[in-house]
């Protein structure tokens, strides 16, 4: 044996017992391809091209420590978890969940009913949320990101204040007919104090509270003392809560609550001296003869 080998033998590392290492032999491109790819892509859809990255190279899908809500919002592909297929799978899921919360409520629901209604598996569901409270939390951020998208598209078409806030009352209410036991059962747990929905929710009102002054700071050249801003927000959500206790959400009810949520709010942004929205009576109530 020369120097040469000697000297690379020395320099192997050894094994427990004394054993020599002995290099991993290359192999051919296709065995190298097939030791890359395994243990390293987790159990997926693979006709969709799960765990594979762009150029096709093989990359890991473990999810890491920590909470795995990501919401995907409208119009915004690049929040899903790298490809299409990820963004179609998770907005599947989240669609079959508003039906079904919609439908039988939160608390009743089971993960196996979510999984029925977004029409996958129990391998794919688990990719992408640990629970049914993660879906409610992901489908909770979703919705309360339309609704600043939506008041914030309707209040720019105005074209003053009054216009703007009486815009952003309508847009509110609109979730009443279009989506309304979603809406019920959203906000239903997003009430309960010390929850993940509930620390969502303060900052969404905190980013609505600003939209407003920002309004109105444009036309008096000041802004509201913020605490004003939060308890007329707070009066509009505690008449919403109001209007889906009474059952059936009939337009008659929709009409009262709307009158209710301008004057609350028109009259609390007012100048001083400024107009304000008549005062809502209550509906004269048909008197029986002879009481």
């Amino acid at each position: 044996m020369d120097r040469r080998q000697e000297s690379t033998r020395a320099r192997r590392p050894r094994l427990p017992g004394g054993q020599e290492s002995r290099p991993v032999p290359h192999g051919r491109p296709e065995q190298r391809s097939r030791q890359g790819r395994r243990g390293s892509v987790e159990d997926g859809d693979q006709h969709f091209g799960h765990g594979r990255a762009a150029g096709g190279s093989t990359v890991s899908r473990r999810t890491p420590a920590g909470p795995s809500i990501q919401p995907v919002y409208p119009n915004d592909s690049s929040r899903a978890n790298g490809s299409i297929a990820s963004f179609l799978h998770r907005n599947r899921i989240l669609e079959g969940a508003a039906r079904v919360f919609a439908k039988r409520g939160f608390r009743q629901v089971s993960v196996e009913e979510l999984l029925e209604a977004g029409s996958v598996s129990r391998r794919t569901f688990y990719k992408y949320f640990r629970s049914k409270e993660d879906v409610l939390q992901a489908l909770h951020a979703v919705s309360l990101q339309y609704l600043l998208e939506r008041t914030r598209e309707a209040m720019e078409a105005a074209p003053d204040l009054p216009g703007k806030l009486e815009a952003f009352v309508d847009t509110y209410l609109s979730f009443n007919r279009t989506d309304l036991e979603l809406f019920r059962t959203l906000q239903a747990e997003a009430l309960r104090p010390d929850t993940p929905l509930a620390r969502e929710r303060a900052r969404v009102v905190e980013t609505i509270a600003e939209r407003l002054s920002d309004e109105v700071q444009a036309v008096h050249g000041r802004r509201p003392e913020r605490w004003l801003m939060m308890g007329l927000l707070a009066g509009l959500t505690e008449v919403n809560v109001q209007l889906h206790a009474q059952g059936k959400v009939t337009p008659a009810l929709c009409a009262r609550a709307r009158r209710a949520m301008l004057r609350i709010l028109q009259a609390g942004l007012a100048p001083e001296g400024g107009p304000v929205p008549p005062l809502p009576l209550e509906p004269r109530r048909a008197v029986r003869s002879g009481a």
